[in-house]
């Protein structure tokens, strides 16, 4: 899909009541350097919500976007606190966050039921199409959608 359309952003889609037309989730974008880092179009404006602010200037420059494949057939709720995890996990006794990370590192899955197992599924899919990770599997993995050859 993202070749398709030639994509220079790619993303999970999220419902949003505050902007029906939708947006990514900022966690889950993938983005072609070469042409979203424009000066026009800019993820950081005075204040706001970056994820936003770059699909708007996206959307309006005419960059085009994409659903991820692997999250368009359902939804994936954010995993939560992996930076904490991997602070923990680096066992850097010394990070301003480590101390906070001990005990909270775990992730939450936005308290949803059932999300952890989802995002296991889904992990589990993502690693059986890639096989070791690079930038070409990857890319290859993106071109098909899930359980489809």
């Amino acid at each position: 899909m993202a070749r398709e359309h030639s994509a220079a952003l790619v993303g999970e889609p999220q419902h949003d009541q505050w902007h029906p037309d939708g947006r990514f989730g900022q966690y889950s974008l993938l983005m072609d350097p070469a042409v979203v880092w424009q000066q026009q179009a800019g993820p950081f404006t005075g204040g706001g919500d970056p994820s936003f602010d770059l699909l708007t200037s996206a959307a309006r420059l005419g960059i085009p976007m994409a659903p991820f494949p692997f999250t368009a057939a359902g939804h994936v709720i954010h995993r939560g606190r992996g930076s904490l995890a991997a602070v923990y996990a680096a066992g850097d006794r010394f990070h301003p966050f480590y101390e906070g990370a001990a005990g909270h590192h775990a992730p939450h899955f936005a308290g949803v039921p059932g999300a952890d197992q989802r995002y296991h599924a889904l992990l589990h899919e993502f690693r059986k199409q890639t096989g070791p990770l690079t930038g070409a599997t990857l890319a290859a993995a993106c071109r098909r959608a899930p359980g489809h050859e």
